[in-house]
């Protein structure tokens, strides 16, 4: 397989490979992530499979609009206040589904991402649809920061990569709204703290 190489501009481009359930590497503000369209259990295996990862280990939903996260997810008032105060950011929320809703891979939670970037905000907006995402990386090695890496890494095992920058360089935090509880899954730049306390600011 030829990966291509694009800049953001070229998100036309992108968009076809991701219509034909190809996976794509970008930056996001935190690190590279390797992205499909969410709706394809091609595109979903395809991904599991360039990464060696675990099939038990969900992927992120990856929004461009915070307003979506309605179509998928259940947000009551306190969640609302989170999503208002950190989205777009560096936090990944996992939410009780929908229950109208199926997601290849999800059963009654999804996890939940708007990054914080420009950009790559118009270039999903551009891919039309949601995108199932994960880190750049090949499973329990550290996430890829720079192009470069993710280049060496995937070259000729995915469609395409977006050429960028990003500004942290730390994965998003990862935290668990479910039952009323609020749980962080995985450490990030958004402290516990923090969402706590907008999350029982009446």
């Amino acid at each position: 397989m030829k990966t291509l190489i694009w800049e953001f501009s070229e998100s036309l481009a992108a968009k076809q490979q991701i219509k034909n359930d190809g996976v794509i590497a970008f930056p996001t503000e935190t690190v590279y992530g390797l992205g499909c369209r969410y709706d394809s259990f091609l595109a979903y295996n395809k991904i599991f499979e360039i990464k060696d990862r675990d099939g038990n280990k969900a992927l992120t939903l990856m929004l461009h609009d915070k307003n979506d996260i309605l179509k998928y997810a259940q947000v009551d008032s306190k969640l609302l206040r989170v999503i208002n105060k950190f989205m777009p950011g560096a936090i990944t929320i996992v939410v009780p589904i929908k229950e109208d809703v199926e997601i290849i891979g999800c059963t009654s939670t999804v996890g939940i991402r708007i990054p914080d970037s420009k950009e790559l905000l118009a270039f999903l907006k551009n891919m039309e649809i949601p995108l199932f995402v994960t880190s750049a990386n090949i499973s329990g090695q550290r996430a890829l920061v720079n192009y470069d890496d993710v280049y060496e890494t995937f070259n000729n095992k995915i469609a395409g990569i977006v050429k960028g920058d990003i500004s942290n360089g730390q994965a998003s935090t990862v935290v668990s709204f479910i039952n009323n509880k609020i749980s962080i899954l995985r450490a990030g730049p958004i402290s516990i703290e923090q969402i706590e306390k907008e999350y029982y600011d009446e």
